[in-house]
């Protein structure tokens, strides 16, 4: 009988598998997400039939019940609230806003890109600016989404008037850069 010591540590068989799994996990997910995104940029273009009796319940079983509300900015076809297996089940209001999201984090990102190379070399660089826009983005979306559904007359800029301040606050914690 051998030593403990002197025994060859055994070597895991099983991390060849694991790392072939770990590559086909990480593959699958970026496919997924590329496909996410197409859906979201192209799909109402591309995949959704141009009859809505097609793809749209209510239009199938002529429930278009219009309410006339108050609120100028509601929308009131009920289409734009199914989800359809063309969209990979997302509904085109979904689709809509997170274009929106996509576009203002990438405009967001040039922002800083554009900060980070400039001869100045400020610090908030293209993960910062890319945030800040998604967050004064979504903030945006869910003040004209909050009281879509209502009935009373609303005001959607009290909710985006916030951002102005949040961006001043991460301005005001800016780090200083003393001159040598």
């Amino acid at each position: 009988m051998m030593p403990i010591h002197s025994r060859k540590p055994r070597k895991n068989q099983n991390s060849k598998h694991t790392s072939l799994n770990d590559g086909f996990k990480n593959y699958f997910l970026s496919f997924i997400l590329l496909l996410y995104t197409f859906i979201i940029l192209f799909g109402e273009l591309i995949f959704l039939p141009e009859s809505e009796k097609r793809w749209c319940q209510a239009v199938q079983q002529n429930n278009l019940m219009i309410t006339k509300y108050e609120n100028p900015d509601y929308n009131t076809d009920p289409c734009r609230h199914e989800h359809h297996i063309y969209l990979l089940y997302m509904s085109i209001n979904e689709c809509d806003h997170a274009r929106r999201m996509l576009f203002s984090v990438i405009l967001g990102s040039i922002i800083g890109y554009e900060r980070t190379h400039t001869t100045q070399n400020r610090p908030a660089g293209i993960r910062t600016m890319g945030l800040v826009s998604l967050g004064s983005c979504f903030f945006t979306i869910s003040s004209m989404v909050a009281f879509r559904s209502s009935t009373m007359g609303w005001d959607s800029a009290r909710v985006a008037a916030a951002i102005p301040s949040g961006v001043g606050f991460l301005g005001a914690g800016l780090i200083w850069k003393v001159p040598k």
